[in-house]
Parts: C-alpha cells; structure tokens; sequence
C-alpha cells in the first residue's frame, strides 16, 4: 500500500520549504483526497513520487564536470563600454 506524506513531511523530508513543495506538486503526482478546494483540501504526497525525484536528481559525474569547465570559448569574452 502507497504511503502518504502530508506538504510539511514532505518539505522535512527534502530539506526545503514548504512553499517549493508547493511549487511542486503537479512534479511530484500530489493528490487531493477529498477533492475539495480552499481549505476542504486533503493534499497528500507519494512517497514513491518523492523517491523517484530524488533518483531523477542525480550527482552528475565528477569528471563530466571538469570536462565542462576546462573547456574554453572560441572567442574571448569582450565587454564593450557604453559610449556617454
């Protein structure tokens, strides 16, 4: 049986607030269990959906990384200055 985490567990469960958790409830596949609206809403989380965005939110490869910064542009960055 699926378990469900209220908003606030879910905000303690990743480290954030409550408000990104917010933000991101059509993400994370939320539901309202009593289909109401206002304050007659039951919105609930899945854990499965919150496990699975974590997995999304993989460490990328520490060499990859590197790669990426060590590479330098074809063209040296100038800045031209406004003329007053």
């Amino acid at each position: 049986m699926t378990q469900y985490l209220t908003i606030s567990d879910a905000a303690e469960a990743l480290s954030v607030s409550v408000n990104t958790i917010r933000a991101m409830l059509p993400k994370l596949g939320a539901v309202d269990l009593k289909g109401g609206s206002g304050k007659n809403r039951m919105i609930r989380i899945p854990e499965d959906a919150i496990t699975a965005y974590l997995r999304e939110c993989g460490i990328p490869d520490p060499a990859a990384v590197i790669e990426i910064q060590t590479t330098k542009p074809k063209e040296p960055f100038r800045l031209e200055r406004r003329k007053t």
